[in-house]
């Protein structure tokens, strides 16, 4: 920095000596010079000291267990794996009977996997089983949250449902919330689950910061963290994706954004009420849930029926559960 600055000021006074003038212009220039200098050296600071914040930015972890899915009477199985670079995960497999698929659930940037039991209750009333975890530093699961560890920890749960409890991927719903769908998604350039469901989910991580900051420093303090949506397009499984236009985190735009880079065969579900801010129960949150074990997984919708088709030609016979009405697929 001291080397650019100094390179700054000299051509500057080379310029003002080429080009001559009285002494007061000749102060004008270095008064001028002193500014920009200022400016750079308070600009770099302010990026160095933001860069060096950018994990405090995106994760917001909880340690402490608030409840257990036995406190909404759901058997359950504590268990933990370790990720490649043998950081130790828990999690919770809650198994159903008859089960139809497997959840394996990629939570948001805040709380821990107790606050998931809604989301497990109604998985479970689908009779799917689901595998929940926390990522590093967030519940029980140790270590310090980071974005490549995020992956690793993804990955390491991936296997465990392959090499511990024998499901193959064809039976392994992979769903993302927020930041969980940045996850999984990156997740789903190595490995093929039945379909992939991005539940309010941003283009990147330099966007979400843009929309919500006048200054626009996302592309300078994030960079490409958690790009979304160059991962999609790598993606060759059935892609499913959910948004309310009421979400005032991650705007709706952003979802459209991701159908739009998509490969066939995939789905865009227009959903009402704030995911970010109000209980996963009202303003229609979990109507997806039922559309995909009625509508997709089951039935050919007009929008829908090459995603609708290629889940019946590979036989994941998953009944209606509940019926809801179709909403449509932005252009």
């Amino acid at each position: 920095m001291s080397i650019s600055l100094a390179a700054f000021f000299l051509m500057v006074l080379i310029e003002i000596l080429i080009k001559g003038g009285s002494s007061l212009n000749l102060i004008a220039k270095i008064k001028q010079v002193r500014l920009s200098a200022i400016f750079a050296v308070y600009l770099f600071t302010l990026t160095f000291i933001l860069c060096g914040c950018k994990n405090a930015f995106l994760f917001y972890p909880y340690k402490y267990l608030v409840a257990t899915p036995a406190e909404i009477g759901l058997a359950y199985e504590d268990v933990s794996f370790t990720t490649d670079d043998k950081i130790d995960l828990k999690g919770w497999w809650v198994p159903a009977k008859g089960t139809r698929g497997t959840v394996l659930f990629c939570h948001g940037n805040g709380g821990n996997i107790s606050v998931l039991l809604d989301t497990i209750r109604i998985f479970h009333s689908l009779d799917l089983a689901v595998l929940v975890f926390d990522y590093r530093g967030y519940g029980a699961s140790a270590g310090t949250p980071t974005e490549e560890g995020t992956y690793l920890d993804a990955r390491a749960a991936w296997r465990y449902l392959l090499n511990i409890k024998k499901i193959t991927p064809d039976k392994i719903i992979l769903i993302g919330r927020s930041l969980g769908g940045s996850i999984a998604a990156w997740l789903c350039q190595e490995c093929r689950p039945r379909v992939l469901v991005l539940e309010s989910t941003f283009t990147k991580a330099a966007d979400v910061a843009d929309y919500h900051y006048l200054v626009s420093p996302g592309k300078l303090v994030f960079g490409n963290t958690y790009n979304t949506e160059e991962y999609i397009t790598r993606i060759a499984c059935p892609v499913y994706i959910v948004h309310s236009p009421d979400d005032e985190i991650i705007p709706y735009e952003q979802g459209r954004r991701l159908y739009q880079l998509a490969r066939f065969p995939k789905e865009f579900l227009t959903i009402r009420g704030s995911q970010h801010r109000i209980s996963r129960f009202e303003g229609g949150i979990y109507q997806w849930a039922a559309r995909i074990f009625s509508e997709i997984f089951f039935k050919a919708s007009l929008r829908g029926i090459r995603f609708s088709l290629y889940l019946q030609y590979h036989n994941f016979s998953i009944e209606p559960a509940v019926s809801c009405r179709s909403a449509p697929v932005p252009e």
